[in-house]
């Protein structure tokens, strides 16, 4: 009898781990020998189970993610008007578990709210002596808060009553807050135009003053971002350029850019001429000046105000304001290595060279690959983008609503985008509209994609919170 349960047991379990081994097949993972082997699986020994994305990878995931993006709905609506002490909301921002969301308020609060039940948690009012500006997770239990007080706030979510610590060293607002992991370090930028870095576990006085390092001091500056893994520092600015820092080394960062900042400047980019001037290289810290916009605007009429960068790190996604009062675009540039460049003026030659930049001119391709329309409502305020986890989406202000675009109509991820045999990537193709939600009173601001649900969350200017999951 003993026997027999036992056999049932292990049955069990084989049929289990096959299910598990055809699960994993099914959505193109690698399996390990030992789980092939207990299925009964004939398979050559020593070797993994992969899959060729161009052949074998079957669809399923993503047709189960596309249909549930296109049902997304609006579920919950909470208030968080002046009525109520908050005003506006300026930045949303989940904990990388999911677990909770943080919204950044106008009149000096930040709100958590249970993600699932979509319900206030806990209000932190007085977080600072001005608006809170913008929320950046350090773990699933940290997180960061940059305001127009110029200080940045540290917080643990298991008790908000009062911040971990307080940051000073910034002259004007503090705009984007990131958290560089391969040092732990924060880096911070605001329109003071700097670029600082930060050691949150040292300090220099007994007054627990902290240390700070500024990286680089760029005019104009509108935000900062890092990409995941550490490799990159995206600047966006409002006299229309982005630059890219290749190869990110922080250490050496601040002399490596020591001069760097008078030669940053726009250069010409025409339809019939694809180059972006003088190109340099150097093996750490490689900067590299990006330019190129829709209809070849003139880049000096642009300014970028808002910038996320890709899951994976392959493009950067910004929002930018013409000077047509009624036009904005939404664009989508590459950012990989394949043309990593520094893009100066002839004039930097000798001081780039003695600075470990060599190989003076070469023709690379434009950066911009997708771009669309957007309106202009909410004029003076600035309307932050959001992507899904896995990059396919990408969220806009839309009015009194939001609106989901896509790189194709079959929401495919870019690594999947098939080209015609003459190109690598697209250039300047139009962003799909998968759908458009209007559930506002008032102009949005920002968004967030919750990092492992399909969910989205949306705030505008009233201090409305709209949570949207899929209604099916």
């Amino acid at each position: 009898m003993t026997s027999n349960l036992g056999l049932g047991q292990q049955n069990k379990t084989d049929n289990f781990k096959a299910i598990e081994w055809l699960r994993a097949r099914e959505i193109g993972l690698a399996v390990p020998m030992s789980t092939a082997a207990s299925t009964g699986v004939s398979r050559p020994r020593n070797k993994l189970l992969s899959y060729d994305p161009g052949r074998h990878r079957p669809r399923t995931t993503d047709s189960i993610l596309r249909k549930l993006y296109q049902k997304l709905s609006n579920t919950s609506v909470k208030d968080t008007s002046y009525e109520r002490g908050f005003g506006s909301i300026f930045n949303l921002e989940f904990s990388p578990d999911g677990r909770v969301l943080v919204a950044a308020c106008e009149r000096r609060a930040m709100i958590l709210f249970d993600p699932l039940t979509a319900r206030p948690i806990c209000n932190v009012k007085n977080a600072h002596t001005d608006c809170v500006n913008c929320v950046t997770f350090f773990d699933d239990r940290t997180f960061a808060s940059g305001s127009d007080d110029n200080t940045i706030a540290l917080w643990d979510i298991r008790n908000t009553k009062s911040k971990v610590r307080s940051f000073e060293g910034h002259t004007n607002w503090v705009k984007s807050i990131e958290f560089h992991r391969p040092t732990n370090q924060m880096v911070s930028s605001g329109f003071d135009g700097s670029v600082l870095l930060w050691d949150i576990n040292k300090y220099v006085t007994d007054d627990n003053v902290p240390i700070y390092d500024e990286l680089l001091n760029f005019r104009t500056l509108m935000r900062m971002r890092l990409t995941a893994d550490g490799t990159k520092m995206l600047l966006s600015s409002a006299s229309g350029l982005y630059v890219v820092i290749h190869d990110l080394n922080l250490e050496h960062l601040m002399e490596d850019m020591e001069g760097i900042e008078d030669f940053i400047r726009p250069v010409p980019f025409f339809q019939e001429e694809l180059e972006h001037g003088h190109i340099f290289y150097r093996k750490r810290n490689r900067v590299e000046v990006v330019n190129d916009f829709p209809n070849y605007h003139t880049s000096e009429y642009l300014c970028i105000s808002s910038l996320i960068v890709h899951p994976q790190g392959w493009n950067m996604i910004s929002r930018m304001s013409t000077d047509d009062d009624n036009l904005e675009y939404t664009c989508v540039h590459d950012i990989q290595d394949n043309y990593s460049t520094i893009a100066l003026h002839e004039e930097g030659k000798e001081f780039f060279e003695c600075h470990g930049y060599h190989k003076p001119f070469k023709v690379i391709h434009s950066r911009l690959l997708y771009y669309i329309d957007e309106p202009s409502d909410g004029k003076g305020y600035i309307k932050e983008l959001s992507v899904s986890p896995d990059g396919r989406l990408i969220c806009s202000s839309f009015g009194y609503g939001v609106r989901l675009l896509a790189f194709n109509t079959g929401l495919s991820e870019l690594c999947d985008i098939k080209h015609s045999n003459s190109e690598v990537s697209p250039r300047r193709a139009k962003l799909h509209e998968v759908t458009t939600m209007s559930n506002h009173r008032q102009t949005v601001l920002t968004s967030a994609f919750s990092p492992n649900q399909c969910l989205l969350v949306s705030g505008c200017l009233n201090g409305r919170v709209v949570f949207y999951n899929p209604r099916l």
